[in-house]
């Protein structure tokens, strides 16, 4: 009778605590959103440093996760001066983010982009700050090189 009282006890015991943790929820378990993914379309503009601006709009940019904590930009058929005699893909990796519920904010330093096959270490990305919205609008600034830069955009469908 003994065993049997101490078998019905130790059930009892696991029932409870099977439903005791079990059930209940923590704030952890709850997935945050993640970073917004995909192709963006909006406007450049690169203050040239003399007094004046240059702004080309309809430039395409996607976004693609490569980590849980960093995004890879790449602008495709960019100019940066109206000089410029021709546009180009310009990729940024290694840009860390961080989510909140209605937002990623992105930032990133000392980070060499490639384009046309190879690495611009003049025109290190720096200072670079912005958010990706949950909405699918995208706005960011930071230095390439020496020249300030901002890109606002919304996401295509």
């Amino acid at each position: 009778q003994y065993q049997y009282i101490m078998k019905k006890f130790a059930l009892l015991s696991l029932l409870f605590c099977s439903v005791l943790f079990g059930c209940e929820k923590s704030e952890s378990e709850t997935p945050e959103p993640d970073v917004k993914e995909g192709t963006y379309v909006g406007t450049v503009t690169v203050d040239q440093t003399d007094g004046t601006f240059f702004s080309q709009e309809n430039v395409s940019l996607t976004v693609t996760k490569t980590s849980d904590q960093t995004i890879e930009m790449k602008m495709m058929k960019v100019k940066f001066a109206e000089e410029m005699p021709l546009t180009l893909d310009m990729t940024v990796s290694g840009i860390a983010y961080t989510r909140s519920e209605t937002k990623s904010l992105i930032s990133g330093d000392n980070i060499i982009p490639t384009a046309m096959g190879g690495e611009f270490p003049a025109y290190t990305i720096t200072d670079m700050s912005g958010e990706i919205t949950n909405e699918g609008a995208i706005r960011f600034s930071m230095k390439c090189g020496s020249f300030p830069l901002s890109f606002e955009g919304t996401a295509q469908k």
